[in-house]
């Protein structure tokens, strides 16, 4: 879940600037994120099940998972590339959707009211 939450808070942060990223940067992103996340829930199998918890035994560990990671990293970057017209799509429109504004209430903010 924390990786999850992680991917979420620099990615709204990105998408504060209300700028269109291109494809490619977008598909780098998704590598990035899915390299992160692995590595991350590679913590967890160690904290969890990797005994001893020794540097040799976490660099093994890590090791083990790297054609793992390669790949979840390479096919997010494939899939985001190849699908980017549309995730951007539903992005947007999530964006549109979940924007919050807040009506000003001259009344309240106004020195000479009458009542």
């Amino acid at each position: 879940m924390f990786s999850w939450a992680l991917v979420g808070i620099i990615a709204g942060f990105w998408g504060k600037k209300k700028k269109v990223v291109s494809d490619f940067k977008f598909s780098l992103v998704c590598f990035l994120f899915g390299f992160v996340f692995d590595w991350i829930m590679n913590l967890w199998f160690i904290s969890g099940f990797v005994r001893p918890a020794n540097l040799e035994s976490i660099i093994g560990t890590y090791i083990a998972g790297l054609t793992f990671d390669v790949l979840h990293g390479g096919s997010s970057f494939i899939f985001s590339f190849i699908f980017y017209d549309n995730f951007i799509v539903v992005f947007q429109r999530y964006k549109r959707k979940l924007n919050i504004t807040y009506i000003r209430d001259e009344n309240k903010y106004s020195k000479n009211v009458k009542v």
